[in-house]
């Protein structure tokens, strides 16, 4: 389980300020990726350390992924870089819940991938309350390969936009796709 929230990053391994405390132990040589087998569960990965990284960045669990709402001015990836938010879903159900603004800009994209094996089931659900998703310049990929996608919140792409689930996609109220 890996959340993203807001405020400083004294929780989890590095000290307040590192903007790379979330990167590998050694396992693997992605600096830019934080693997199911990277970290602790539950992780939390805060904002300032995900804005502080300036490169595509891969954030991986097991199970269940969590933007949390309640971030102050939502996160807003470096320009020019993407992030992609996925589950495995090997042997546990889960879900990506996107219940904060995410932007990009300069041509980054946004993926949110549910169940990245197919393997069990990952859901992706956008809250209704502020699950608000940009790609200033770039496409975003919302995708289960085992799953559905609940769309709430302002989805907007300069780019491609895909949405695909195998179990359906439903659209909250107010959705606003563009």
């Amino acid at each position: 389980v890996a959340g993203v929230g807001g405020g400083d990053d004294t929780g989890d391994r590095g000290a307040a300020g590192d903007t790379d405390d979330f990167t590998h132990p050694g396992a693997d040589a992605n600096d830019d990726t934080l693997q199911e087998a990277d970290a602790p569960s539950p992780f939390t990965i805060f904002k300032s350390e995900i804005e502080g990284f300036a490169a595509n960045l891969i954030l991986e669990a097991g199970e269940t992924i969590a933007v949390a709402a309640g971030m102050a001015g939502g996160l807003v990836i470096p320009a020019g870089n993407s992030i992609t938010f996925q589950t495995t879903n090997t042997a546990v159900a889960g879900t990506i819940t996107i219940d904060s603004v995410i932007s990009t800009s300069g041509g980054g994209t946004i993926t949110i991938q549910g169940s990245s094996t197919g393997a069990t089931v990952g859901n992706i659900v956008f809250g209704a309350g502020g699950g608000a998703v940009t790609a200033g310049g770039g496409a975003i990929l919302i995708d289960t390969n085992n799953g559905s996608v609940t769309l709430g919140g302002t989805i907007t792409a300069s780019g491609n936009m895909t949405v695909n689930a195998t179990t359906g996609i439903t659209d909250i109220a107010g959705t606003a796709i563009n």
